[in-house]
């Protein structure tokens, strides 16, 4: 299920909701995308709504060609300053409901959160300051500066949007070469920024880590994180389809790429050939995100006070009603009763 296996880094994969917002960037540039759509095979409804997988290559290319195209150092910038607000996948939700940054941060960590194929993220501590560096898994012989500034914005703004407040940064630093307007940079993340550096990094005062965050749910908070160490334990130990699907339906609940194609884009497959692997361990991709959606909502039910908008949009479901009759439909009872059953 990890996409650091390949050997070449340019194919290895990434969501295409990195590039949401381009199109808000293209306007504010008052520049056509098509040329430049054209140019690297990437489709407008990936930009536009962020579903399925483009390689490295592709996303890195759409980046470099577009700040010359369109003479803009910093297209990634902007495109990372237009992205939507953060949508949490199911597994996401991890973070929101952690005690403290430090906890929200560590478990993003843990669980691959804020990890991909081509990058991984680690937290250290020196002199007073916390550091939250981006590393990647492989080398990639192309400019990657446009990247690197988009990574670190989305980081960034994924943070602020945890603590329900803009994160105090003591500085930003940089790999790559001094590109684009410092200025607007560090009005963006409110500290000083540096080119050049050993490593790309948002760094922040380390009492900063104790903050308090206003979604903590401690009870939550458990219950999501023993399922996903059961899970991830079990697919890390044999390998198991079935159980990676599992661990694809929770990383992803929520969020556009909850499907059959965006489970076997991720495995570089055709989904006829993931139906038919499924199939040979006795699952299909519906019915076990089914069936994962009534144990996750039963927990909740059973462990929160969460209203039936708010639970109905962490599973996915378009609306309250729509999940009310998928729960109805296995438990043979509406979630509010089966809710006030529990508790009687």
């Amino acid at each position: 299920m990890t996409n650091s296996t390949h050997h070449d880094a340019g194919e290895i994969r990434l969501s295409a909701s990195l590039l949401l917002g381009s199109e808000e960037a293209a306007a504010q540039l008052n520049v056509d995308l098509t040329p430049l759509l054209k140019k690297t095979g990437i489709k407008r409804q990936q930009i536009r709504s962020g579903t399925g997988y483009l390689t490295l290559k592709r996303v890195v290319e759409f980046l470099n060609e577009g700040a010359h195209l369109f003479h803009c150092e910093d297209f990634g910038f902007l495109i990372g300053l237009h992205q939507p607000p953060v949508r949490f996948a199911m597994m996401g939700q991890l973070l929101r409901f952690a005690a403290t940054l430090e906890n929200s941060i560590n478990d993003g960590i843990r669980y691959s959160i804020l990890n991909s194929g081509y990058s991984n993220w680690t937290l250290e501590k020196e002199s007073g300051l916390a550091l939250l560096i981006r590393r990647t898994r492989a080398a990639y012989d192309a400019p990657l500066g446009q990247l690197q500034t988009l990574a670190l914005v989305l980081v960034y703004k994924a943070a602020n949007t945890v603590c329900g407040s803009n994160i105090p940064l003591s500085q930003v630093m940089f790999s790559h070469k001094k590109l684009g307007n410092k200025l607007q940079l560090e009005n963006f993340f409110g500290a000083p920024v540096s080119f050049d550096q050993q490593f790309n990094a948002l760094v922040l005062p380390q009492k900063s880590l104790a903050a308090p965050l206003p979604s903590r749910d401690d009870i939550l908070h458990a219950t999501l994180s023993r399922q996903l160490r059961d899970l991830t334990a079990r697919t890390g130990a044999d390998d198991n389809i079935a159980d990676g699907l599992r661990l694809f339906i929770l990383r992803t609940l929520g969020t556009a790429n909850c499907t059959l194609i965006g489970f076997s884009d991720e495995l570089d497959s055709h989904p006829r050939a993931v139906q038919r692997v499924l199939s040979q361990h006795g699952v299909t991709f519906k019915s076990t995100l089914a069936q994962i959606r009534h144990e996750l909502a039963k927990d909740y039910l059973r462990n929160s006070e969460l209203s039936m908008l708010e639970l109905s949009d962490l599973l996915g479901y378009n609306n309250p009603s729509a999940f009310s009759r998928a729960f109805k439909l296995v438990a043979g009872t509406s979630p509010i009763i089966w809710k006030q059953k529990q508790a009687s």
